[in-house]
């Protein structure tokens, strides 16, 4: 824990108004309490409701000319934030750092997203990629429009994407399999 707490920057805190630097300047007293708030927590324990308490803050988004005199944004022009506890922040920051890597070397191999060291945009590339191999692509049986995937076929060519507006023309090819009766018939059997 004590490796972990130095290892964190600083940054805004939560209701307590402690830092991660205050965990670390009461040494061995913070270490201790921490380890014990998450031995707690492991042995089926809730913390009190304040452990939770966190701080929302609304940054805005953009500059508008009245902002001199008053900032005024609806919802969707916010960034809502939230602040929390850093003793939360500690112990859940910890076991995710201890947890990661056996998580991720556990996960199957078709798991891509939120896996350390995995792109979850290898998804639609794969299923394009067995779709031309197998004469798929672009197949689909309920008579809807291909959907493009451009934010990931830049350069690639083709007409600008109208759904996501950069330029490419690479297919999703999630339903690539649909011609022969479903999506796993175009992967190898094993």
């Amino acid at each position: 824990m004590r490796w972990y707490i130095k290892s964190v920057k600083d940054a805004a805190p939560g209701p307590d108004g402690l830092p991660y630097s205050a965990w670390g300047a009461a040494g061995d007293a913070g270490v201790d309490t921490l380890v014990g708030v998450n031995d707690f927590l492991a042995s089926g324990y809730s913390m009190p409701i304040e452990f939770s308490d966190q701080l929302m803050l609304f940054a805005v988004k953009g500059e508008e000319a009245e902002d001199a005199h008053e900032v005024c944004r609806s919802p969707s022009d916010t960034r809502p934030l939230s602040l929390k506890n850093s003793d939360n922040k500690l112990v859940a920051g910890i076991n995710n750092h201890v947890a990661k890597p056996m998580l991720a070397a556990s996960a199957v191999d078709i798991q891509r997203g939120f896996v350390p060291g995995r792109q979850l945009v290898a998804n639609p590339l794969e299923l394009d990629t067995f779709g031309r191999w197998f004469g798929a692509a672009g197949h689909t049986n309920f008579g809807i429009e291909q959907p493009r995937l451009g934010a990931v076929s830049r350069g690639l060519g083709g007409e600008r994407n109208k759904h996501s507006g950069v330029d490419g023309d690479l297919p999703v090819a999630a339903t690539c399999g649909l011609r022969r009766g479903g999506p796993f018939d175009y992967f190898p059997k094993k």
